[in-house]
């Protein structure tokens, strides 16, 4: 299989405001004097679409930052309600870190002014309604602190401040995205070696570093470490 990483394209910054408006409707839609929203500190832009400048995969991956693991419940109950319509993945094997996803591509209804028939002899307008595709993204709920989302903050801060890291994250994206990969996780592994860099000039003792790393590695990967 071949990526799209395409060069960076300013509509990413409105897509993600425009999931995050909606996010936030679904969050705040449960609320009754019974039943108050959920709980949540911030709804965060992340990985590459985040970062002016850097190519990217067409795919806005976003972060709804809780205090406290207390809080996943109600923010799973609002995100998987009929309003939400999102389905709960669990952490796919990374801690602090829960995943939501589509079942299908959603559609939002969009206003389309219109004229009805003869309105140019004085008949009256309509509006007519279409469906369109929302915008496609990741979605996780990650706990404050965890390895997740601190991993997801330091490379989109470095990014946006260092020109150096954006340029040199860039071409490796670039690079990779012109071969061949078997499937998605191998294509994760083999950024692991810039992204260790990117971490670690971000502060990240190398042990962690190395932690996040495994997580980013194909399982027969993992074995070949251990038996090494």
């Amino acid at each position: 299989m071949r990526l799209q990483v395409l060069p960076y394209t300013p509509t990413w910054r409105a897509d993600f405001l425009s999931l995050k408006s909606k996010l936030s409707s679904i969050l705040s839609s449960s609320s009754s004097p019974s039943s108050p929203p959920p709980k949540y500190i911030s709804i965060e832009h992340v990985g590459s679409t985040s970062v002016p400048g850097l190519p990217a995969k067409p795919i806005i991956d976003i972060d709804i930052v809780i205090a406290d693991l207390s809080d996943l419940e109600g923010v799973k109950t609002a995100l998987t309600s009929s309003v939400g319509d999102y389905v709960f993945m669990g952490e796919w094997g990374v801690p602090g870190r829960y995943a939501f996803r589509r079942p299908k591509p959603s559609k939002a209804e969009q206003v389309v002014q219109g004229g009805g028939e003869g309105t140019g002899g004085g008949g009256s307008a309509t509006n007519s309604y279409e469906e369109v595709e929302e915008p496609k993204h990741n979605l996780n709920v990650c706990v404050e602190g965890c390895q997740a989302l601190r991993n997801h903050l330091a490379v989109r801060d470095l990014c946006l401040r260092d020109e150096e890291v954006r340029q040199r994250y860039g071409e490796v994206k670039m690079e990779l995205a012109g071969r061949e990969w078997k499937d998605m996780d191998e294509y994760c592994e083999a950024k692991n070696d810039v992204l260790a860099w990117i971490l670690e000039k971000a502060g990240f003792e190398r042990a962690e570093v190395e932690e996040i790393m495994n997580v980013n590695m194909r399982p027969e990967e993992k074995e070949k470490v251990k038996s090494g």
